[in-house]
């Protein structure tokens, strides 16, 4: 199935999540390239950190707009663990950034796409 991630395109086009001008281009990229596959009734994965109900029902929204089936996953696991991952990896977020994205997570209602599953550790 065909991934959309925003990371993949920040990392091809090198541009820092923390670039608000350059990041607007990569979800306007992102959603271009999901309204294709949403025109020839193609499934995807939309791969991407959307904290907040509002975030999540700006996709929902188009996507169920041209007759989409949505299913969002929720993941979480131990903040020891976030912190240990974030370590990892080649672009790691900044601290304060995990924090500030912690600090407004609004965990996915049932009611918010067709189906939302979730994974807590």
């Amino acid at each position: 199935m065909p991934l959309i991630s925003l990371d993949n395109f920040r990392r091809e086009k090198r541009i820092s999540p923390t670039d608000k001008k350059a990041n607007g281009r990569v979800i306007q990229e992102a959603k271009e390239m999901a309204k294709s596959l949403l025109r020839k009734k193609k499934g995807f994965v939309w791969n991407a950190t959307n904290i907040t109900s509002q975030m999540r029902s700006q996709l929902v929204e188009l996507f169920t707009s041209y007759g989409a089936k949505v299913a969002i996953v929720y993941i979480e696991v131990p903040y020891q663990t976030v912190m240990q991952q974030n370590a990892k990896r080649k672009e790691m977020v900044p601290g304060n950034v995990i924090e500030h994205l912690i600090d407004k997570l609004e965990v996915p209602a049932a009611w918010e796409a067709h189906e939302v599953k979730y994974f807590v550790r």
